[in-house]
């Protein structure tokens, strides 16, 4: 039976693979969006050249730009990679100084969150607003309680509170990993990222072909080892935090959720999400889903402009 199961997935996961192939081909030869977005990306990257910084022995690479003071820590989703906010990072660069990460391949919590205060010292910043959608929701609540004096107010977008039941199948397939194919490991992620912009009729399918077709180009590099590491870095940003209300109870700052009424987070983790931060300003996206950035970008940016310009004007610079 649980070969059958197997073999099951794993036929899903050729399939998807080969849907994704075709989809990326018939995007080689669309006028509309998806090229638009490739040949922006281009631009994004001429124009962010890639800075490095070594942390406590670990190699990082992160994008920086924009103008003023302030500074917006802007952290990546699933995609692992500073580069993959391209589409929202120069909206704030009019009036911050914004520092986009990549993820590097470490496998503790401590490894990643200290190498984020890392980056911040190399560029001379003592405390950033932080943005962090989707997985990087998960990475910017962990991130405020190890140094919560770095942030200054904090954005949660389109994430949830993990529930420490995911830990034991999460383990499981840590465990079975080494013996599932590498294929199958990659096939998987990618369906699992493309799930925050399949089904939702609000966003263009050029613009799904695109982010398909972007999200295989980065996961088609990673090796089963690299794989691996990725598992055991969200086991363990899991297992050494509590997200509780009161965790937090001595950091004054502001927070502001972000959620859509479509998401793939379930009504249950959102309402679980709002009860972790109480004090929260809370915005919901209509007839949007987990990426809001790409069906409500102007209200999304609206929304996240609006709430820093508070406390701006509250905090001071």
């Amino acid at each position: 039976m649980y070969r059958k199961f197997g073999i099951e997935r794993y036929l899903k996961a050729r399939r998807f693979r080969k849907t994704t192939r075709e989809a990326a081909a018939s995007e080689e030869t669309h006028g509309g969006i998806a090229a638009e977005r490739w040949e922006e990306l281009r631009e994004f990257r001429a124009t962010h050249p890639p800075k490095r910084v070594s942390v406590a022995g670990t190699s990082w690479h992160y994008v920086a730009s924009g103008e003023g003071e302030e500074v917006l820590l802007l952290l990546p989703g699933g995609a692992m990679v500073g580069e993959s906010v391209f589409t929202r990072m120069p909206a704030f660069e009019d009036r911050y100084r914004v520092i986009a990460p990549d993820y590097p391949h470490v496998s503790t919590a401590a490894q990643l969150l200290d190498g984020l205060a890392g980056v911040l010292d190399a560029e001379g910043v003592r405390s950033a607003r932080v943005l962090g959608p989707s997985y990087g929701g998960l990475v910017a609540q962990c991130f405020v309680r190890r140094h919560p004096e770095r942030v200054r107010t904090l954005i949660l977008a389109n994430t949830f509170v993990p529930p420490r039941r995911m830990l034991w199948p999460a383990k499981i397939f840590l465990t079975l990993s080494p013996f599932v194919p590498l294929a199958w490991q990659q096939a998987l992620r990618e369906r699992t990222l493309a799930r925050a912009f399949s089904g939702v009729r609000t966003v263009p399918p050029e613009d799904r072909a695109f982010w398909r077709e972007y999200q295989h180009e980065l996961i088609s590099r990673l090796s089963k080892a690299e794989l691996r590491t990725i598992y055991r870095l969200g086991i363990d940003l899991v297992e050494r935090f509590r997200f509780t209300p009161g965790d937090l109870a001595s950091w004054p700052r502001r927070v502001l959720i972000l959620e859509s009424d479509r998401d793939i987070i379930t009504p249950e983790q959102r309402a679980e999400l709002r009860r972790c931060y109480p004090r929260a300003e809370v915005h919901t996206f209509r007839t949007a889903g987990h990426a809001p950035w790409m069906s409500h970008k102007k209200e999304y940016l609206s929304v996240i402009n609006e709430f820093l310009d508070i406390n701006r004007k509250g905090q001071g610079a």
